[in-house]
């Protein structure tokens, strides 16, 4: 089975993505962490992550924070990372390094949903 981590700080977020992947009916173990810290310890305790979808803004380490720590990490430098935001402009100025992850605006689309099909199979 596939397992998926979510991270985003609010929890009807994390809802929504969970409710997605049961319509989808993909057969998927969805965790979530509501900050980049929490997401850190999950990856640290579970095996392996088929796929990282995170939010941009969140208090404790913000999701550019978190990708950075991702790509320095043995276990999750070569995880299929989605950055899911409205902050799009901002991480552009921001000029990250943002090579291999995915960017995608909120709210969900196809293109999204398409991809994480994609990338689950």
């Amino acid at each position: 089975m596939k397992k998926v981590l979510v991270v985003d700080d609010e929890i009807e977020i994390l809802s929504v993505w969970i409710g997605l992947f049961k319509t989808l009916e993909m057969q998927v173990e969805v965790h979530t962490a509501e900050n980049g810290i929490e997401a850190l310890k999950m990856v640290e305790t579970v095996n392996k992550y088929d796929l990282i979808i995170s939010d941009y803004m969140m208090p404790k380490m913000n999701g550019l924070e978190l990708i950075a720590h991702l790509k320095e990490n043995p276990k999750t430098m070569n995880t299929n990372i989605f950055f899911f935001t409205g902050y799009i402009p901002e991480l552009q100025a921001a000029g990250t390094n943002l090579d291999k992850v995915m960017i995608f605006e909120k709210p969900v689309s196809e293109k999204l949903i398409n991809s994480i099909k994609i990338f689950l199979r």
